[in-house]
């Protein structure tokens, strides 16, 4: 079929459908919905009487063709309506008669029931107004006939039990108290269960609790379910649900299984398991021919839970089975009814499965809905809030688009710049898990995630606001149709103000069907093929609607009748479908399956293969892609130390540098892989550009740029849906001074064949460089700089070696198995040396404690120095937290703390708050998790990292020369500080630690002007106990102990992430305070030793005179 033969036949327009409106046809389409007879229940006579309410609160729904009059309803209809409806409850919750005469006569009995509820949700006071005796034949119980009555009211009650039976004469202060016990019993079970736990726990936890909650559930007998059953699944269900909206105050109470009494567990795991083989066996891409689904199609999304906006698009078009619906996804999250609503579309499912299409929006991704309250929600109506995962299972295998009549492309989200026609959405695999290559998922991302761009741009794709996914263009969204062969896109994921909309001229739709606050429009779309006129031509109905002043008690009632008419309609048609049920056409899993006389093949899909049924529950693996993670890909390859990013860098503007590097990232792929991962349509001038000189500037470094690879999510950064969950942005400005260094190409090697190879190179390169930057003498090193832990242990084996007063100390192993390594620097000409210890790095993200450190020894190693290291030992420690450092430097730019764990699935802890002087006394946390109070660790001593410094320090003090002077280097907030920081006391010897520490801070000033506050930890920054200093004085017996906070200022952000340019600045003013404090030190101890040997001679010499 041509392409302009083809934008002639697609037609889109806009109706309003008013519920004012008395056409011919309304009468018509509402005989569509009422069954040949009327019921016994007069349910819906309101509905065909021709006299209306002018009452303002009336749903208004804009449509052009027909016209559903659904007029609030007036309290004397609905005291009507009470006297004509009779339903039975729950067979679950009543007890049984014991002979069929009896249940006769049960059905004749009513019992008008008043309920007060007293703020409680759980809790009904019920008093019997009127009690019609009534003498039962053959009856052994009459307790039991009191129980399983039937009761005229406006909807279906739930039974009271004798044990939720309140006495009528009750106080209400008695009830006040009963309601506030049961609402604290609630919150205290909610805290429980709340959604973030989900994301909390470690693998081993977690995989464990997973692998237990499989083993106990039921194995489902046969992936085949019969369609009657399946109808009978169907019609209790809505019984259910109808229960749900007449006794909203007993559940909302309930705090876990409320579908329990409904449904057993066996039951329900068959219907998820049946509806995951459903949608598994349908293609990635949808392909809906209008001849096959009578001609048209609705679209429905994004319902969020709403019961309301979903049976509102029922009641509009019909049931399903009369009519085919496509839902764009989005099902879940922000409304009450989220889970009702998916196994009530799942038993449509398995009832009409040709008649009703589902796709997956963003929200059907446990990397998001596992931090909402969906979680929360499935523990309240399931056993279990694991069934969270087993609904995300579902999700799993749910399609991502659908092509309607070869014409129309229908997404949730948006477009990608990565789809190469249609075979690229077809080739994604189900589950979505087993899609490894970077292309696949970012396809999956966009689909989902994409917005379209309004605003004037220069790329066609760019980094959407988001931080998820790509925005298009109408120029992208133009190339992208030609790719694959359509007209129009029509998507949800945002929600007009019109309810419906159309942009780009016409060539993108967008729909939104759940209204998300009181004054807004909500929409679904009709998608139709003419059968006469213009015979082929496709027409895009909007239909919007709005309930604008309609009482939510309004909505439920006619969410509630129209429940109840599509029951009524399912009973009467059912039969149809269940001849048709078990024929290939229908049914997909027949389809698949030749032989249904195999036992083997009756064998439930998933029950069978434990093995992928496990592997797929217990992984906990983000299935998108984040901006995050790209951003983090091409720090992690060295994209910002390029010398043409030179003038985005000194913009000094980390959103512009994060939001440049997403938006290069399709062509850095392109560059890395070697081969051209879009189609050339999808790229602009300005790409080629980029291209261009990111093949000079690598081939000047060297590096073969020919070599061919594909990427996959294991390279990608932060794989879990629990990495980073709290602190994601910060991470993604954290890294943008590597930029910095426009000088200095990066050496790392872009192309790879693999990981291995990448690290081996990487290695390689680190030898071969020997990171000696600063002059010829391999002794040397660059202190404007910020070196990585091989780069700094290779300076401090090279001192020990050059250097003859110099020598190499290993303190002990980290978590990781990492040596701790430090020098001592000293000459050997001299005794009584007064020692000191300075450790840098001991919190992993303070850079530039650890660039202090050499540049003190750089300095010392001058020969500028030879008096001072004649009367002075200096230990110095550069990186304390070795672990931790490499992890900024490799990962997370900000990581804080040390790297052992997991412990609620969260790694590390603060090794200041780990050393065994006042532990858990003051400004700490015990949650592994919390980054405000820093996490002490389970026990004393936890890290070896912290362990290896307090017994360096407590080593001395054993031996009888401990170290007179402590430093412990720290960024930033300009502070120098000294004992005590578990409590508002202070040492003996203060006045002499006031006395040093104001010199210092002269001596610091005189420098460069920095302006720097001294006084106990307590005082000027915070009391935290088990730190560092206070052990240094109270355990390893140092005489002056002092803590340092570099610059900048407490007044700036991100003060952790200081520019190189001010290394030096900021390194040589901590040593002019160190400096200070350990001369003025040196020079009253050597007054006192000489002193003393002065005595001593002089002693010995009266006695000589003697």
């Amino acid at each position: 079929m041509k392409k302009n033969s083809k934008s002639k036949r697609t037609k889109i327009s806009k109706s309003n459908y008013n519920s004012n409106n008395r056409n011919s046809s309304k009468s018509t389409v509402i005989s569509q919905y009422l069954p040949d007879k009327p019921p016994k229940v007069n349910l819906f006579s309101f509905l065909l009487k021709k006299e209306k309410s002018d009452d303002a609160k009336t749903e208004k729904i804009y449509k052009k063709s027909f016209t559903i009059n659904s007029n609030s309803i007036t309290k004397s209809r609905e005291q009507r309506l009470s006297k004509s409806l009779e339903l039975n409850f729950p067979a679950s919750k009543i007890k049984k008669s014991t002979s069929k005469a009896e249940m006769e006569i049960e059905k004749k009995i009513s019992t008008s029931l008043e309920l007060k509820s007293f703020n409680d949700k759980r809790t009904k006071s019920i008093s019997i107004s009127k009690t019609q005796s009534i003498s039962r034949r053959g009856s052994k119980d009459a307790k039991s006939s009191l129980l399983s009555k039937s009761i005229k009211l406006m909807g279906l009650r739930m039974p009271i039990e004798e044990s939720e039976r309140i006495d009528p004469l009750t106080s209400t202060n008695d009830l006040l108290k009963q309601s506030k016990i049961s609402e604290e019993k609630k919150n205290e079970e909610e805290k429980k269960v709340s959604s973030i736990t989900v994301n909390d726990g470690s693998e081993e936890w977690y995989t464990n609790q997973m692998k237990k909650f499989l083993t106990s559930l039921p194995i489902c007998p046969s992936s085949i379910i019969e369609k009657e059953e399946a109808f009978s699944w169907l019609l209790k269900y809505i019984d259910y649900i109808i229960t749900r909206l007449c006794n909203r105050r007993y559940f909302e109470g309930k705090i876990k299984n409320c579908i329990e009494p409904f449904f057993s567990e066996s039951d329900l795991i068959r219907i998820i398991h049946h509806a995951a083989m459903l949608f598994e066996s349908e293609p990635t891409l949808l392909e809906i021919n209008l001849d096959d689904v009578r001609k048209e199609i609705n679209v429905v999304t994004d319902i969020h839970g709403s019961l309301n906006d979903l049976m509102r698009a029922f009641g509009m078009y019909g049931a399903p089975g009369d009519t085919t619906y496509l839902f764009l996804g989005d099902y879940v999250d922000r409304g009450d009814y989220d889970v009702e609503i998916l196994i009530f579309l799942f038993l449509i499912k398995i009832c009409y499965p040709r008649h009703i299409y589902l796709l997956r929006g963003n929200h059907e991704f446990q990397d998001l809905n596992g931090k909402c309250n969906f979680p929360l929600n499935c523990r309240v109506s399931f056993s279990s809030g694991n069934y969270w995962k087993l609904l995300n299972f579902v999700f799993n295998r749910l399609s991502l688009a659908a092509i309607v009549e070869n014409e129309i492309y229908c997404v949730h989200g948006g477009i990608s710049q990565w789809i190469i026609s249609r075979d690229s959405i077809k080739n994604i695999k189900k589950p979505y898990t087993d899609n490894y290559l970077i292309v696949e998922r970012l396809i999956i991302t966009d689909t989902v995630w994409g917005d379209p761009s309004l605003e004037p741009c220069e790329k066609i794709f760019h980094a959407s606001n988001r931080n998820v996914g790509y925005s298009f263009t109408g120029e992208g969204l133009t190339r992208f149709l030609k790719l694959i062969d359509c007209q129009v896109l029509v998507r949800g994921h945002q929600q007009p103000t019109e309810g419906f909309n159309t942009i780009f001229n016409g060539l993108c739709c967008i729909l939104h069907s759940r209204q998300l606050d009181e004054a807004s429009f909500a929409s679904t779309v009709r998608i139709s093929k003419s059968s006469t006129k213009n015979k082929g031509k496709v027409t895009i109905n909007g239909l919007v609607y709005n309930c604008k002043g309609t009482h939510p008690k309004e909505l439920r009632n006619q969410t509630h009748i129209r429940l109840y008419n599509m029951k009524l309609n399912i009973e009467k048609s059912k039969n149809k479908y269940i001849n048709d049920f078990q024929t290939e056409k229908s049914n997909p899993i027949l389809k698949r399956k030749k032989l249904k006389s195999d036992k083997s093949l009756n064998e439930c899909l998933y029950c069978t293969k434990k093995e992928n049924y496990e592997k797929e529950f217990c992984s906990r693996e983000k299935i998108y892609i984040s901006n995050s993670q790209l951003y983090a890909f091409m720090i992690r390859r060295g994209f910002l130390r390029l010398k043409s990013l030179g003038k985005i860098i000194e913009l000094n503007d980390e959103q512009k540098v994060m939001h440049y590097c997403v938006n290069v990232f399709p062509i850095f792929l392109d560059f890395m892989s070697g081969i051209n991962q879009r189609d050339p349509t999808m790229t602009t001038e300005g790409d080629k550009k980029v291209m261009e000189q990111l093949n000079e500037e690598y081939k000047f470094k060297g590096v073969d740029t020919t070599i061919k690879c594909i990427f996959q999510m294991k390279h990608l950064p932060y794989p879990n849906i629990y990495d980073n969950i709290n602190y994601e942005n910060d991470f993604i400005f954290s890294k943008t001074y590597f930029g910095t260094n426009s000088s200095e190409m990066s050496v790392q090697l872009i192309k790879i064949k693999n990981l291995s190879y990448i690290l081996e190179k990487e290695e390689n390169e680190i030898k071969k460089r020997k990171i000696f930057k600063k002059g010829d003498h391999p002794s040397t090193i660059s202190i404007d700089e910020y070196h990585d832990l091989s780069e700094i242990n290779n300076y401090i084996d090279s001192l020990s070696f050059y250097f003859n007063n110099v020598k190499l100390i290993n303190i002990g192993n980290s978590f990781e198995n990492r040596t701790i390594q430090g020098v001592i620097i000293s000459n050997d000409n001299s005794i009584n040396k007064n020692k000191v210890l300075i450790n840098g790095c001991i919190h992993a993200r303070e850079w530039l404690s650890c660039a202090t450190m050499i540049y003190i020894m750089n300095e010392l190693t001058t020969n500028k120095y030879e008096d001072f290291l004649d009367k002075n030992e200096i230990h110095i420690i550069p990186v304390v937290n070795v672990d931790g450092y490499v992890f900024s430097w490799t990962n997370d730019r900000l990581w804080r703390k040390t790297r052992s764990g997991p412990r609620n699935g969260c790694y590390g802890v603060d090794p200041n708050r780990n050393f065994d002087y006042k532990w858990e006394f003051s400004g700490y946390s015990t949650n592994p998790c919390d980054e405000t109070y820093a996490y002490v660790g389970p026990y004393i001593f936890s890290e070896p990292e912290s362990k290896a410094l307090g017994d360096y320090l407590k080593k001395f003090y054993i031996n009888g020369n401990p170290f007179n002077i402590y430093f412990d280097i720290h960024t930033y907030s300009q502070d120098l500080f000294y004992p005590f920081g578990y409590k508002d006391v202070y040492p003996k010897n203060v006045k002499e630690l006031e006395d040093r520490s104001s010199k210092a801070v002269k001596a610091i000033f005189s420098l460069h002007q920095s302006v720097f506050k001294f006084g106990s930890i307590a005082d000027i920054v915070y009391p935290a106990s088990g730190s560092t200093v206070d052990y240094a004085m109270s355990v390893g017996g140092v005489k002056y102990s002092f803590g340092m906070e570099l610059r900048p200022g407490s007044y700036i952000n991100n003060g952790f992430i200081l520019p190189k340019s001010q290394i030096i600045d900021g390194a040589s003013e901590a040593w002019a305070g160190m400096y200070s404090i350990i001369n003025h030190s040196c020079f009253i101890q050597t007054n006192i030793i000489s002193l003393c040997i002065s005595l001593i001679l002089l002693y010995l010499n009266d006695l000589y005179i003697i």
